[in-house]
């Protein structure tokens, strides 16, 4: 959805269960041209109209490639067989990690070489972290912060922070939202090249007819 006075348009994040959730909405282009009636073309890209402009504009979204898919993954605890730190990326959102009942426990997973990051998205079970940090790390030994948040529910949570290069990354549960451990479904790391809306390239008009003019009235043929 957008808003064509703040040249903005956002995109709605669906929750656990697959519905859209109001409280998971993220800037997907902050920089559009007084974007209204968006529609998405044939091949997947976004269209939107120029309301002062009088021009189409086309947003080409490119896929983002969550660099934690499949990597090996560790933690503090675990609470027992079945929630092991490897159910968090192992692609599936019905499986998870989850944690001994106690406060600070962490989760992290190997990248498998340096890498450019700066994002971590984390699908959080009903018993989460109220309060949590990213950290990062080259050697998986020696950690710095990346970022600190601060959630009241559960589901999708994506923290961004300036880029950096790291091997290993880690999530540090600080505060517990519930009695029971720390717990999520899914989690996903991503870089500056492939971070959600990070990866669409600024609206620019794409009509080549008619050739004469960018403006056009009933009847004309668009293309």
């Amino acid at each position: 959805f957008a808003d064509y006075s703040r040249d903005c348009i956002w995109v709605m994040k669906k929750d656990a269960n697959g519905v859209p959730a109001p409280g998971l909405i993220e800037t997907f282009v902050a920089d559009a041209a007084n974007p209204v009636n968006l529609e998405f073309g044939p091949g997947g890209d976004l269209f939107y109209v120029d309301f002062d402009g009088g021009t189409i504009r086309r947003i080409v979204a490119t896929t983002a490639v969550d660099k934690a898919a499949g990597r090996p993954a560790s933690a503090s605890s675990v609470e027992g067989a079945g929630f092991e730190p490897g159910k968090a990326v192992d692609g599936s959102s019905a499986s998870r990690w989850s944690s001994a009942l106690v406060d600070a426990q962490w989760w992290q997973v190997d990248l498998g070489g340096p890498v450019s990051v700066d994002s971590v998205a984390l699908n959080w079970e009903v018993a989460y972290a109220s309060r949590y940090q990213i950290l990062t790390s080259l050697d998986g030994a020696s950690f710095t912060l990346a970022a600190e948040q601060t959630i009241a529910s559960p589901g999708w949570k994506t923290t961004s922070f300036a880029a950096r290069i790291a091997r290993y990354v880690r999530v540090l549960g600080l505060t517990r939202a519930t009695p029971y451990g720390i717990s999520f479904w899914d989690a996903q790391v991503f870089g500056p090249a492939d971070s959600g809306g990070g990866t669409n390239q600024p609206p620019s008009a794409v009509i080549d007819g008619p050739a004469a003019t960018t403006t056009w009235k009933v009847g004309d043929s668009i293309s």
